[in-house]
């Protein structure tokens, strides 16, 4: 991303943006092996939905 439009020679940074699960592009062959398997994954999506919005203990 362009820190000033007008003025490129500003520089650029860097942006990280995650698109929702929704807009992901999934391949309906098997590419290559996958490191886990689909009830695995499903299983994590599961708990990382469940701790969404939980408070973080950093002590």
């Amino acid at each position: 991303m362009l820190l000033g439009v007008d003025d490129v020679g500003m520089g650029h940074t860097c942006v990280m943006r995650w698109n929702a699960r929704d807009k992901w592009v999934v391949s309906k062959e098997i590419t290559h092996e996958p490191l886990i398997d689909d009830a695995t994954f499903e299983q994590a999506q599961a708990i990382l939905q469940q701790r969404a919005g939980e408070p973080v203990d950093n002590t």
